[in-house]
């Protein structure tokens, strides 16, 4: 079965609800379509499905930030998701070499994910240890804070 990849409309909402919650995000198909709309007039920024028999089986979101510190931009992809039934089936793995090359098409040199802590438990971390990323605990931390209680 082939995967295809191309860039994410405003009608693949009902889709991407689904895979959202699959992540555990509950957001609906009308904020969903604002986002993605306004996402999509943002320099800098890709959303991608993966489709298999024309259904929508997979999203991934890559930003390209400019750092006034660094000289080449960093690449960050914001989310990534498989639908359960297409996972460990290669469509991960596409998506995430796709968005390689557009970010080094664009002057990347970097490329950084993040993944829930409890997502190593499903395999989540291994997976992109295969595909080459390394943990950067000893490199970098990441602190949240929460500005709306």
């Amino acid at each position: 079965m082939d995967i295809m990849l191309r860039p994410s409309a405003s009608n693949d909402a009902p889709a991407l609800e689904k895979l959202f919650l699959q992540l555990g995000y509950e957001i609906n198909r009308t904020e969903i379509q604002k986002k993605t709309s306004m996402l999509a007039g943002m320099p800098g920024t890709r959303m991608i499905v993966a489709e298999m028999d024309t259904k929508v089986v997979g999203f991934i979101s890559l930003q390209i930030l400019h750092w006034p510190h660094v000289i080449n931009p960093v690449s960050r992809i914001t989310t990534l998701v498989i639908d359960e039934q297409w996972r460990g089936k290669g469509v991960g793995s596409k998506m995430i070499s796709h968005v390689e090359k557009l970010a080094i098409s664009d002057g990347c040199s970097l490329m950084e994910v993040t993944s829930a802590a409890h997502r190593a438990e499903g395999g989540t971390h291994t997976f992109y240890h295969q595909l080459g990323y390394r943990n950067a605990v000893n490199e970098t931390t990441y602190f949240r804070k929460n500005l709306v209680k």
